[in-house]
C-alpha cells in the first residue's frame, strides 16, 4: 500500500470537519478569490467566518453541478482519510456535503505553485523531472489502490496545473501533491468507454476520448507526460509518437525508454503502474517499494546560470577587442605579418576560438529547451572549430616557410 495510517491526523480532521459542518450557514464561509471557474465547477479560496468574527483558513472549497456526476473521488477519499489513510502526495478534504444541487467540498489550502508554473519559473530539469514524477507517481498509486476502500480510481486530468509544488525553500523539503480529482471515475470491470469524455489534449491517452475505458495505464500515459514536460519544458503535441518524443535532445538517454514506454499508443504496451513506472525512472527495475524521492545531483539555479553566461559573454567581448588590437597594432612577430594574415588569424580564427570555447562552457539550459537541433549545432560547432584549426595549422606551416 503506497498510503500512510495516520490516526492522530484522521482524527484532527474528522474533528475539524465536524466542528465546521456544526457551524455551517449562510454566510459562514468568505470567498477571498475565485481560483477556477467552469460551467459544472467552481473552484474557491475561501475562510471560515466564526460568530466572534474570528476566521480560520483559508481554505479550498469546491462547488460541482449534482447533475454532472463528478467529484465522487473527493468523497471517497474523504472517507479514507477519516479511517486513518494518508498519501502525503493528495491533498486532505475535510469536508463533503450535498444539498441535492451541488457537491461542495471543502480541502486544505496548499501554499506554493503550481508545477507548470514553476518549470516556467526555474526552467526545466533532469532532477526536478525525476523528483517530481516520483512523488506524483506515488499519489496516482494511491488512487489506483482504490484508497484502501474499493476499486481503483483513476485520475483522467492529470497534468502540471493540477500538480502543486509545494516547500523546498528556507530549509524546508519539497513536495509535488496531486490535486483537482474533479473528473476522476472509479474503473468498472467490463465497461467498454467512459460515459463522459474529458481531459487535457496534450496529457489524455487516446482511450479518453473514446477509444476505450481509462484504466490505471491512462493514468501513466499521463505521468509520462509530465515528465517530458518537466525535462524539456513544453507541453506534448497530440498526436506525436512517443518515440519521437522521447528522442529530443534534452531527454537524457536512460529516460527515452521511459518516455516512449510510458506514453504508447496502446495501452497494453506501457508500464503497468505508477510504481512501475517511478521505478523505471529511479532506476530501479527490481524493487517492489517506492523510496522517498530525491534529487539526482546539484541543480543549479537558472539565475546563477544566466550570471555565469553573462561573465563569459564579457571576457569573450574583452578578448576579442584585444586581438583586433593586434590587427592594427601588432606586436612581437605578428608585426611581420601581412594584413591577410593579421585579419585572418587575429581578427577571424581566434574570436571564432574565443566563442566556441565560451559556447561549451555556457549553461545552455534554455538553449536546450528552445532549439531542438542542439545536436546539429553541437556536429556544426565541431566542423567550425577543426576547420579553424586547420587554417591555423596551415597559417603556422606558411609562416614557418
Amino acid at each position: 500500500m503506497n498510503v500512510e495510517q495516520t490516526d492522530i491526523d484522521a482524527d484532527f480532521d474528522a474533528a475539524l470537519a465536524s466542528y465546521l459542518s456544526s457551524c455551517e450557514g449562510a454566510g459562514s464561509y468568505r470567498v477571498v478569490e475565485t481560483l477556477k471557474s467552469s460551467d459544472f465547477e467552481v473552484t474557491e479560496k475561501v475562510c471560515f467566518c466564526g460568530r466572534d468574527g474570528g476566521e480560520l483558513g483559508p481554505f479550498v472549497r469546491k462547488r460541482i453541478d449534482a447533475s454532472c456526476g463528478l467529484g465522487h473521488a473527493y468523497e471517497r477519499l474523504m472517507r479514507a482519510q477519516r479511517q486513518g489513510l494518508r498519501c502525503p502526495n493528495l491533498p486532505r478534504v475535510l469536508d463533503c456535503w450535498n444539498d441535492g444541487e451541488r457537491l461542495s467540498v471543502l480541502m486544505e489550502w496548499l501554499p506554493g505553485v503550481t508545477l507548470e508554473e514553476h518549470v516556467r519559473q526555474a526552467e526545466p530539469s533532469e532532477a526536478l523531472a525525476r523528483e517530481a514524477t516520483v512523488q506524483v507517481a506515488r499519489a496516482v498509486g494511491c488512487l489506483h489502490e482504490g484508497l484502501g476502500v474499493g476499486a481503483p480510481t483513476i485520475h483522467r486530468d492529470l497534468k502540471p496545473s493540477n500538480v502543486m509544488v509545494v516547500g523546498g525553500q528556507n530549509g524546508l523539503p519539497r513536495s509535488f501533491v496531486l490535486i483537482d480529482l474533479g473528473i476522476a471515475r472509479t474503473w468498472r470491470e467490463g465497461a467498454e468507454a467512459d460515459t463522459t469524455r474529458l481531459g487535457t489534449r496534450s496529457y489524455a491517452p487516446p482511450e479518453q476520448f473514446g477509444f476505450g475505458q481509462t484504466s490505471v495505464r491512462s493514468d501513466v500515459y499521463a505521468l509520462g507526460a509530465v515528465l517530458w514536460f518537466c525535462l524539456t519544458g513544453e507541453d506534448p503535441a497530440p498526436g506525436m509518437d512517443s518515440r519521437q518524443l522521447a528522442e529530443r535532445p534534452d531527454v537524457p538517454s536512460d529516460l527515452r525508454r521511459v518516455v516512449a514506454k510510458a506514453m504508447s499508443f496502446d495501452p497494453e504496451e506501457r508500464y503497468a503502474s505508477a510504481e512501475e513506472l517511478a521505478r523505471a525512472v529511479e532506476g530501479r527495475a527490481g524493487s517492489g517499494h517506492f523510496l522517498p524521492a530525491k534529487a539526482v545531483g546539484v541543480e543549479v539555479p537558472a539565475a546563477a546560470g544566466r550570471a555565469w553566461n553573462v561573465v563569459l559573454a564579457l571576457a569573450v567581448a574583452v578578448l576579442v577587442a584585444a586581438s583586433w588590437v593586434n590587427v592594427a597594432e601588432p606586436t612581437g612577430s605578428g608585426a611581420a605579418w601581412p594584413l591577410w594574415l593579421r585579419l585572418l588569424a587575429f581578427g577571424a580564427w581566434m574570436p571564432a576560438g574565443f566563442a566556441s570555447v565560451a559556447f561549451v562552457l555556457a549553461d545552455r539550459r534554455r538553449l536546450r529547451r528552445r532549439v531542438g537541433l542542439l545536436q546539429a549545432l553541437a556536429l556544426c560547432a565541431a566542423v567550425v572549430l577543426g576547420g579553424l584549426l586547420a587554417i591555423g595549422v596551415l597559417g603556422a606551416l606558411f609562416l614557418r616557410g
